[in-house]
């Protein structure tokens, strides 16, 4: 209902979200330090990727690299594999098919 009291009634659509090719994201965040989880819509098979996570400021906590699994499979991975890392903030960069992507990480 509008202000002067006309109404007006609007189709109803179906949005459908498909992640693209570099859908790639990072959970929980903000976390406790101890789980980091990257999860990607891989249509990158077989391609390598390259995790690294930073201090705020700049100082290399960790490195990885992997293999991505074959196209068409949503990708899950804990990054800390055991480790704990202390209050902060990190920078999380993950590079990939001669791009990279970074994501600001909060532990409480």
């Amino acid at each position: 209902t509008d202000f002067n009291g006309e109404t007006k009634e609007f189709p109803i659509e179906v949005v459908q979200f498909n992640p693209t090719r570099n859908s790639i994201r990072i959970y929980p965040n903000p976390g406790d330090g101890n789980l980091l989880n990257l999860e990607f819509a891989n249509e990158l098979g077989g391609e390598t990727i390259y995790i690294s996570i930073n201090s705020a400021n700049g100082q290399k906590i960790l490195a990885r690299e992997l293999i991505a699994l074959p196209e068409n499979v949503t990708t899950k991975i804990e990054i800390l594999n055991g480790m704990k890392l202390t209050s902060g903030i990190y920078i999380v960069k993950i590079e990939f098919d001669s791009k990279q992507k970074l994501f600001k990480y909060i532990v409480f």
